[in-house]
């Protein structure tokens, strides 16, 4: 009788803790699934707005001081810079920017 209520067989202490570990990680996961369906959804709408050109006169003006000009359009700074070489001012640069500041 005492083999009747003998253990049949022993579950060792790696599978126990590899079983308590893989309980979690679904616990965990579904979890996550329940935040991921029960959260609002927000839709954003984005708006691109229109790379603009900037056109850039950078010169040393009669006081020796680096200054900056910007324009709307390549006639405005084309002007610009016939008048600047009219006055006699020299190291004029020009550049198109997509963006101010871009380099």
């Amino acid at each position: 009788m005492a083999e009747a209520y003998a253990p049949v067989g022993h579950v060792g202490y790696w599978i126990r803790r590899g079983a308590a570990v893989a309980a979690a990680i679904i616990i965990v996961c579904g979890v996550f699934v329940a935040g991921r369906i029960s959260a609002p959804v927000q839709n954003r709408i984005v708006v691109q707005t229109e790379t603009r050109v900037v056109y850039s006169v950078a010169y040393k003006d009669l006081g020796g001081e680096q200054t900056v000009r910007e324009f709307a359009t390549a006639d405005e700074r084309d002007d610009f810079v016939k008048e600047l070489d009219q006055r006699g001012v020299a190291n004029v640069q020009v550049a198109d920017l997509m963006v101010p500041g871009q380099i």
